[in-house]
């Protein structure tokens, strides 16, 4: 595969990955999975150009670094949501909550009322809340260590600057996606790549 083939994936794929975040904020569309099929396309074609940017500039540490990017980013969010759904799954038990018994709904209906009540769900939920962010900090932090890593690369390789900044700017959202303007960071840090890729210049 030639460069500007790459490039071309590469622009393609990151613009999925752009659009994917606005097409699921829009949910009175009713596009059921359609968004997150759109932000795995995405990847998928922006993980393949940086292989093959690997092979075109004989550098395997550019694509390495981006698939160990990705691990890590997916293995934080399994993480974080299997300690959110054990954590509440142990809170309802120790209401006398089980959700697999539907045998007793009444019963379970009138326990769940009483978790309404101010600090008898949410403060044993908080209590957990702050070192599952953590958590989530810290795999999030990492994830964008390893693509600052990879983009840091991929501009030295192809003398576009932008490529470093989007980097700098991801690894800055991480870091910031304690609070939700983080994720807006990082979503701006995939509109750079786009248009890093978009610069990439080819030979006629």
């Amino acid at each position: 595969m030639d460069l500007n083939s790459i490039k071309n994936l590469g622009v393609i794929g990151s613009i999925l990955i752009v659009i994917a975040p606005i097409l699921i904020s829009i949910t009175s569309l009713g596009l059921g999975l359609f968004p997150v099929l759109i932000g795995i396309i995405g990847w998928v074609l922006v993980l393949i150009a940086l292989k093959k940017l690997s092979n075109h500039y004989r550098d395997a540490s550019i694509f390495k670094n981006a698939l160990y990017g990705v691990i890590v980013g997916v293995v934080g969010v399994v993480v974080t949501i299997a300690a959110m759904v054990a954590r509440l799954l142990s809170v309802l038990s120790m209401k006398g909550i089980a959700l697999t018994d539907v045998t007793s709904l009444d019963k379970h209906a009138l326990a769940f009322s009483s978790l309404t009540k101010p600090g008898v769900l949410w403060n044993p939920i908080l209590a957990l809340i702050v070192p599952i962010v953590v958590v989530f900090l810290i795999f999030s932090i990492v994830s964008a260590i390893f693509f600052r890593r990879s983009l840091r690369i991929i501009s030295t390789k192809t003398r576009v600057d932008l490529f470093d900044t989007a980097g700098l700017v991801m690894l800055i959202g991480a870091c910031l996606t304690i609070i939700m303007v983080g994720v807006f960071v990082i979503w701006v840090a995939w509109m750079l790549v786009a248009v890093g890729f978009f610069l990439i210049k080819t030979k006629k």
